[in-house]
């Protein structure tokens, strides 16, 4: 009878665990459809500190809350992408992940004459196309500082990830 009870315990101990791992995996994919679905609607592209004095916008919380959900892979995908806006995020964030494989990215974003409007600092700008935004927005977030700060912050603060949703 103990011996049946532990074999019970174990099973569903087990079942438990694989059923949590199979409901975190998808609430990270809901997630990350919702902010993909966020930066396809608005096309926009913004560096880190131009919100109401100088926190950061929703389109920089939203690019850095995707970096936060996507793995490597799906960022790929994300370049191919219709929204102009969404990606030149995956590419920023292979470029922050140091991904090795960014050459045919690269190249084929560069080429890319689709258009996305800029927040670059207080202002709105006009939109310019893909392959400048790319070049823009990866010298502007050279260092990284802003990302990884946020990066930290999204990974500690359940309050501050739920904050991208209102």
């Amino acid at each position: 009878m103990c011996k049946g009870f532990k074999i019970f315990f174990v099973l569903i101990v087990l079942l438990s665990s694989v059923f949590s791992h199979s409901l975190n995996a998808q609430n990270r994919m809901d997630s990350l459809l919702t902010i993909k679905k966020l930066i396809q609607k608005h096309n926009t592209i913004s560096t880190a500190d131009v919100g109401l004095i100088s926190s950061p916008s929703r389109h920089w919380c939203a690019f850095v809350y995707a970096l936060y959900l996507a793995n490597t892979e799906e960022l790929r995908q994300m370049t191919y992408d219709t929204s102009a806006a969404l990606r030149i995020y995956a590419y920023a964030g292979l470029v922050h992940y140091k991904n090795p494989d960014l050459k045919n990215i690269k190249k084929k974003l560069y080429n890319d004459n689709g258009t996305v409007q800029t927040h670059f600092g207080c202002i709105n700008g006009k939109p310019i196309d893909v392959a400048n935004g790319t070049k823009q927005f990866i010298k502007m977030n050279s260092k990284g500082n802003e990302i990884n700060r946020l990066l930290l912050l999204l990974k500690n603060d359940e309050k501050f990830r739920t904050q991208l949703y209102d």
